[in-house]
């Protein structure tokens, strides 16, 4: 069975330097407010253009969700850091390409909108969150 946009995605994130930072490993829909983590969260998939072959060009959203310790004012800058240094690595797929499969074709992900969400619950974290989107267009 060929793999999902958000299976691809999964696997490319998973190999971001940096992710070490975190624990317990690559969420889908998914982060818990106790530990630092993250997980990726799909927005919604939309319809850019389509051809006479039936070939589509797609715009798939999603976000990162970053679970950090955010107690002190350095771990808050950290965490600020830690948002630009993961849209940075995220945009490099524009340079060097990203592997979709063999029915899709990246075109390029855009990363922005690092920011602080809210104060988990346990007031020792918080969740931050980058805005994303990939461009691909699916082959017939």
């Amino acid at each position: 069975m060929d793999k999902t946009i958000i299976e691809y995605l999964r696997e490319q994130i998973s190999e971001c330097p940096f992710l070490d930072e975190f624990s317990g490993g690559v969420h889908v829909d998914y982060t818990v407010d106790n530990s630092a983590n993250y997980g990726i969260y799909p927005t919604g998939e939309q319809l850019l253009s389509s051809d006479m072959a039936g070939n589509e060009r797609y715009q798939y959203n999603f976000a990162l969700l970053a679970v950090q310790f955010s107690e002190e004012d350095e771990a808050r800058l950290q965490s600020a850091g830690f948002l630009e240094r993961f849209s940075r690595w995220l945009r490099r797929f524009n340079r060097i390409g990203m592997n979709l499969g063999a029915d899709n074709d990246f075109e390029s992900i855009h990363a922005g909108n690092g920011m602080f969400m809210e104060r988990a619950a346990d007031g020792q974290t918080s969740i931050y969150q980058i805005s994303c989107n990939l461009i691909y267009e699916r082959m017939v």
